[in-house]
């Protein structure tokens, strides 16, 4: 991710000799240091803009196509209660009981 695009892979190898003895050995990429420095993100999209190309972009026919699948289940919710929360935060409370499995539903209380 921005700005530093990237990826590091950690691994174990066997040390050599009789001891089986483990170590972790580290492999890192970045982009910027292969290729140079990379234009951000916003310059890409308005390169692609201005050139026409629209790989990277969601066609109008699947917007449509994706509402169709997604607004029943927005209109219904079947009283589960919009949990607001603030950015930069974990989530709303209860988040973390919902996905550790303590919580039988989302809209219930622990």
């Amino acid at each position: 991710m921005q700005p530093d695009e990237g990826f590091d892979l950690s691994f174990e190898v066997k040390a050599p000799g009789q001891e089986v003895s483990l170590k972790t050995q580290k492999m890192r990429f970045r982009y910027e240091e292969a290729f140079g420095k990379l234009p951000n993100a916003y310059e890409t999209l308005l390169h692609d803009i201005m050139e026409r190309d629209q790989m990277l972009f969601v066609r109008s026919d699947e917007v449509e196509e994706s509402w169709k699948l997604y607004a029943p289940l927005l209109e219904d919710r079947k009283g589960v209660e919009i949990k607001p929360y603030a950015a930069g935060t974990w989530g709303p409370e209860g988040a973390s009981a919902f996905l550790d499995g303590t919580a039988e539903l989302w809209g219930q209380e622990e």
